[in-house]
């Protein structure tokens, strides 16, 4: 920070140091002056991350999970308001991480189908396909089988994910809700179009429906 001549720009370098220097309640009482002080300003999306920053570095430190609930609660209030969307990108991609881990299925759909809208109109490509990826992910495992047959139909979807992969999510939906013979009857449609390199989810999926039919 050019801190030198500006106050404010010292105000922020020193709570960016006690940051640094893992003295978050030092931090957390510079940042609350800083916001008496100036008030909502350009600063406010880093001020919120290092608090919410250190929140979660405390939860691992003491094992405290409701810590790391408090942080992940300034993650998603930050993504959703921060207009910087690199920033946002980061934070949504570590939640749909985050809440994978901890099978919340209904908060990764959530959260993903935010970073693909936003992501799109970024022309963040590689962004959009992991983003569809976590929607299929968590659709598939919630057994929703026709909102994955409707989210694969869509024009765009099919231009971003492998079509193996596409197949992958769609018959895993179908074998989760034990509808074997659609898994049967995907694969055998598309195997001619597969080539000698097939999908290992798909060649489980199908192995699985064959065995269970069996």
């Amino acid at each position: 920070r050019k801190y030198e001549k500006d106050d404010k720009e010292a105000h922020m370098q020193l709570s960016i140091n006690l940051y640094r220097k893992n003295k978050y309640g030092l931090m957390n009482k510079s940042i609350t002056l800083y916001d008496k002080k100036y008030g909502v300003d350009s600063n406010i999306d880093l001020n919120e991350y290092m608090k919410a920053n250190a929140l979660l570095k405390r939860s691992i430190e003491k094992l405290d999970n409701n810590l790391r609930k408090s942080a992940i609660a300034y993650y998603q209030k930050l993504a959703d308001r921060t207009q910087d969307y690199s920033l946002k990108r980061a934070i949504n991609m570590y939640l749909i991480d985050y809440y994978i881990d901890q099978e919340n299925h209904v908060n990764t759909i959530q959260i993903a189908k935010k970073l693909y809208v936003t992501s799109r109109s970024n022309f963040d490509t590689e962004t959009t396909e992991k983003a569809a990826e976590a929607i299929l992910h968590g659709l598939a495992m919630l057994s929703q089988s026709d909102k994955v047959k409707t989210f694969l139909n869509d024009e765009s979807v099919k231009k971003l994910i492998p079509k193996q992969t596409l197949l992958a999510y769609l018959t895993y939906s179908y074998l989760k809700i034990g509808d074997v013979k659609n898994v049967i009857r995907l694969y055998d449609k598309h195997k001619k179009r597969l080539g000698p390199s097939v999908h290992h989810s798909l060649l489980f999926n199908f192995g699985e429906a064959l065995f269970r039919s069996a």
